[in-house]
């Protein structure tokens, strides 16, 4: 039986603009920040690969994160996506805005959203589980 293609995407969203004066290269600045973001990739990748027991494909993005999410969805044909919400609410909400708010109104397919929280609290229980081991 085959498992179904896991993947992992990380969307980098644009740099602000650097302030005038400043001798430093944008692409240096961008070469620079999609190496970082590629590293993490990578080191998500490597850790779902062991959670789930099979190889994760991964992809660095780069533009508006729930845009860019999408749109990679939908091209890649994807049967669902699990997308990760900081659950904010209430003005930070409308400021900040919800890229999994977004991905669930416009993805056109299943969407699970896990939140940060829930995330954080397994991995702390993990952590204290292993101490007994």
């Amino acid at each position: 039986m085959q498992l179904p293609a896991l993947a992992t995407e990380h969307v980098v969203a644009p740099l602000p603009a650097i302030a005038e004066g400043v001798q430093i290269s944008s692409h240096l600045v961008s070469d620079i920040v999609a190496a970082e973001h590629e590293d993490a990739l990578s080191r998500w990748r490597a850790d779902a690969e062991a959670s789930a027991g099979a190889e994760v494909g991964s992809k660095l993005l780069f533009g508006s994160p729930a845009e860019e999410i999408v749109r990679h969805a939908r091209e890649e044909g994807y049967d669902v996506l699990v997308v990760g919400s900081h659950g904010r609410s209430g003005l930070s909400r409308v400021l900040l805005g919800s890229v999994a708010e977004h991905v669930l109104r416009h993805a056109g397919r299943p969407v699970l959203v896990i939140r940060d929280h829930e995330i954080a609290e397994r991995d702390a229980v993990a952590e204290e589980a292993a101490q007994y081991h």
